[in-house]
Parts: C-alpha cells; structure tokens; sequence
C-alpha cells in the first residue's frame, strides 16, 4: 500500500491526485454536457455518484495518516459500482466505459501491491465479462440512445480520455527521469562525504586530457593525503575518522573554485581537478588549502594535517602518467616531512 510522507510527494500520491481530479472534472464536464444536450436526468447520477465517491477518498486520505483505506473504497467503488453501472445506463458495450480500463489496470498495478493489486485486477477481469455475459443474453436490461446522443458522448469523453492518459504517462515519465538522475548521481557520489568518487573523477582526467589536447588548455592535478589518520581510526574510534573525513572533504570544497572537481580517490586520500590552471598556480592553490587544514579546529584531542602532491599535464600524459606523476608527488611530501606541498613537473 502506498504510505504518506508530505501529501503528493511521492509518485503514487501524484498519481492518485490526479486520477481524482480527472474523475472529478469528467464528471463535471459530463453533466454540463447531458444538460446541454437535453439528455434525462437520470444519466447524470452515476457522474454525482463519482463525484462523491472521489470527494470522500480525497478527503479520507487528507484526515488518515494512510491513503490505504480511502484508495481502495475508491477504486471498489469503481469496479464494482461505477463501471457497472455506466455500461448498462449508457449503452453497454457502445459505451466509452471500456476506454478507461486502461487507466483502472495501469493505476491498480501501480498504487497497490501484493493480494489487493491481485484482487482488483481480478475483480476487473471478472466484471467485464459479467457485463458482456448480461448484455448478450438480456439486452432488455441494456439501454440504448440515437446514434446522435452516442457522437455526443464519445466527442466529450474520447478527448478526456486522451487528456487522461496523457497526465498518467507524464507522471511516469516525471518519476523516470528523476530516478535516473538520483541513479547517476549515486554512481558518481561517495556515500560518505558526498564529493565525487573514483570513478567520477577518472571520467573527469580523460575530459581534461581530451580538451587539452584539442584546445591546448592546460590542467593540473592535486593529491592530498591526511597525515597519519591511522592514527584517528587507531586512537578514536572509526566514527570519529568518518567525521574528520567528512569536515576535510568539506573544508576543501569549500575553498576551491566552482570549475574545478573535487572527490575522494580512496581512504583518505582526495584529489582536485584544477582547469585553466599551471603547474606554479596548482602549488600556490596546494599551499592555501595545506595552511587552512593545518589551522582548523577538527576535533580537540589531535590536530589535523595532510600532504599535497601537484602535477600539470604534459603533452605526451596518458591518464596514468598524470596520475603517477602526482602521487608520486605525493609520496614526495609524505617522505620529506608530511604537512608540505610538493610538485613534479614531467
């Protein structure tokens, strides 16, 4: 069954609310056109009769903390009262009842699950050969109205069907899309500090390289590595490492610039993809984040510093090569001190 959170949040919620208001306003629309048309009364109270229904579950599923129980009055009503009754009232199988079968079916397997979606559908298997069964063998029971009163009804009802179905695909295609750019960004995401990971930042390096290449703008690479954070996991528990990480990572994003990329390579080590940026601008970008880690106030008990490795691209860079050379940079600034940057050139 569908649960709440914020009314019409989720897909489900939007979808019911619609299928409401489409009730709600074909029933209106249909009622203008009866009397317009000068049809009885009578062949607008199974329009009221929505009406009501799709009121009262609008309103059920405001006060109750679930929609479960105003849903499945509503779509009952439906199966077992409504359809019924506009098919034997409006012509049988002349009618345009069966045009909204398709949207009964598509809502059913969507809003409900497990026995209730099986037990609707079935429902509304059983109901439509029923109908058909009572229609061949009494159509005495079966109204039937001029063909004039039959193009009436199905120039009203075909375009709102359409409309219909229209709205209930767009909201699929709405959650679609949205699905597939949460998927995305979860590839590209480290769970943890929420920066890019690996394989982002891979993607990354070959666009770089791909547009230095072409355009001859330059890069440059910085690897970081947090000194000693063994020593954090080691002294003070893995949650408080997972915090240091997550402040790192948000003190650097925090200090560089909107073009350029941050993400987490692995552990503790992070990397910064700079464009437009030489190999002296990397090292003083290097040097700026080393002194405001250096000065920051992670936790109490430890102070916190890292080490920088800095790299421009070459002509002749593979994406390996440039890697290798910055940490190989970086294993420079580990081995002569920590709390340092170092740069290799080519």
């Amino acid at each position: 069954m569908m649960r709440r959170s914020t009314f019409f949040s989720t897909i489900e919620q939007r979808l019911y609310f619609i299928l409401l208001i489409f009730c709600i306003s074909l029933s209106g629309i249909s009622i203008i056109g009866n009397l317009v048309g000068g049809f009885p009364l009578y062949l607008s109270i199974k329009w009221l009769l929505l009406i009501v229904a799709a009121s009262a579950s609008f309103v059920v599923d405001r006060i109750k903390s679930e929609a479960a129980e105003g849903m499945l009055f509503f779509y009952l009503f439906l199966v077992v009262v409504f359809l019924p009754y506009a098919f034997i009232e409006s012509g049988g199988s002349n009618n345009n009842a069966l045009g909204y079968t398709f949207l009964l079916v598509v809502s059913i397997a969507y809003l409900f699950k497990g026995r209730t979606r099986v037990f609707l559908i079935s429902l509304l298997v059983l109901v439509f050969p029923a109908l058909l069964t009572i229609e061949y063998f009494f159509p005495s029971l079966v109204r039937n109205y001029p063909r004039t009163a039959q193009y009436v009804d199905r120039m009203i009802q075909v375009p709102v069907q359409l409309i219909a179905v229209f709205l209930v695909v767009l909201q699929f295609s709405k959650a679609y899309d949205k699905t597939h750019r949460e998927l995305k960004d979860l590839s590209i995401t480290d769970k943890l500090t929420q920066l890019k990971n690996r394989a982002c930042l891979d993607e990354r390096i070959s666009k770089e390289l791909a547009r230095f290449r072409r355009y001859g703008e330059t890069f440059s690479v910085i690897l970081t590595d947090i000194d000693f954070f063994k020593e954090v996991n080691d002294n003070f528990g893995h949650q408080k490492g997972d915090e240091v990480l997550k402040s790192f990572a948000g003190l650097l994003e925090n200090n560089i610039r909107e073009t350029d990329t941050i993400g987490r390579w692995g552990g503790e080590e992070f990397m910064i993809i700079i464009p437009n940026c030489s190999h002296r601008q990397g090292m003083g970008i290097a040097e700026k984040l080393r002194v405001l880690v250096e000065k920051h106030d992670f936790f109490k008990e430890q102070q916190i510093t890292c080490s920088f490795g800095v790299t421009e691209v070459q002509p002749s860079d593979s994406p390996d090569d440039l890697l290798l050379r910055a940490d190989q940079a970086l294993y420079l600034a580990k081995q002569t001190g920590r709390n340092r940057v170092e740069g290799i050139k080519e």
